[in-house]
């Protein structure tokens, strides 16, 4: 008669232990494979956003080069952050007795955006200075003249089209956003842009105000946002029947619209602007460069609490840093 044989009781532990083994790590295996995908598709979308902002830098430095005179407004106003942007605006070049700049000693307080370019030269040295015929200054002649801009304290970016009509404003921003019904500051920040187009409307910043000596006298004096490109200004009309869609900016806030994707958080962003004398008066110098160039470097993060998967919270460490040098081949002679 044959002995039946049975499992003893070592055997069936072990075979519990290594089932419940494979179990567990199928288990994590699985666990962290989502974690996993989340991950790289988080990373992948952080490294696409960040190249696809310095992609349409390049693109807007084809048609805009620096701003020399709003680097000079904002030289003379000074920049004290709030939120990380300049609180203290420069009116954008726009001219009214509600809206004068403080001038350096070079200028006086009627000068409207078409003269700033006047303050870009030396004084007191001239023996043929004559402040009607402006293009026979000795400074002119010499290729001299001062600094336009403030290197220790860039944090705005001013870019103006090399046809003079048109002006972009890119400053990082310190975001509110809404969560559970609330509104909060968050530690996320965001690149945006101010878009203003030149108008001949002098000191009403109305074509069609008939008592104002200046319309129409070919001055640079009025900077107004265009409403169908979404830059929804809200203080004056340039002309209801002419131009209603173009409205004055009305405060320091008003129209910035986000440039990047909202999951983006710009961790950091330095510029830096060579060289910080307008070339046109600056020939002289030795650092002189025939174009001028921007550097920018951005660091930039995904913001956690817009992510729509909550596995994304354990991604807020990876960062991703950028540096480019763009040539904006401005048609700086004026």
């Amino acid at each position: 008669m044959l002995r039946k044989k049975w499992f003893t009781l070592i055997e069936i532990l072990l075979v519990v232990m290594i089932s419940a083994s494979i179990i567990v790590t199928m288990y994590r295996l699985l666990e962290t494979l989502p974690k996993v995908k989340n991950f790289n598709d988080a990373r992948q979308t952080l490294i696409q956003q960040t190249n696809d902002a310095m992609d349409r830098f390049a693109i807007l430095f084809q048609d805009y080069t620096v701003d020399y005179e709003e680097y000079f407004n904002r030289k003379n106003v000074g920049c004290t952050l709030k939120n990380w942007y300049c609180k203290e605006r420069t009116h954008y070049g726009n001219w009214n007795t509600n809206h004068q700049l403080k001038y350096s000693s070079t200028c006086s307080n009627t000068c409207s955006f078409g003269e700033y370019k006047n303050t870009f030269w030396y004084y007191g040295t001239d023996t043929d200075w004559d402040w009607s015929s402006v293009w026979d200054a000795d400074d002119r002649d010499r290729w001299e003249g001062v600094d336009a801009i403030d290197p220790s304290n860039i944090k705005e970016l001013y870019l103006i089209s090399h046809d003079g009509y048109r002006r972009i404003f890119l400053r990082r921003y310190l975001h509110e956003y809404t969560w559970d019904n609330k509104k909060y500051w968050s530690w996320y920040y965001w690149i945006q842009m101010l878009k203003l187009r030149w108008f001949d409307a002098w000191s009403t910043h109305k074509v069609d105000a008939a008592s104002d000596s200046g319309v129409f006298d070919g001055q640079v004096d009025t900077w107004a946002c265009d409403i169908d490109q979404m830059f929804i200004c809200t203080w004056a009309d340039v002309n209801t029947t002419i131009y209603p869609w173009f409205k004055l900016p009305g405060s320091i806030d008003d129209w910035w619209v986000d440039l990047f994707d909202e999951k983006i958080n710009i961790l950091n962003w330095k510029i830096d602007i060579f060289p910080i004398r307008k070339p046109d008066y600056a020939r002289a110098s030795l650092e002189q460069q025939i174009n001028p160039y921007i550097k920018i470097s951005l660091t930039a993060w995904l913001s956690d609490h817009l992510a729509s998967n909550r596995n994304w919270s354990w991604t807020g460490n990876f960062q991703y840093t950028l540096e480019n040098i763009f040539d904006t081949k401005g048609f700086y002679i004026q």
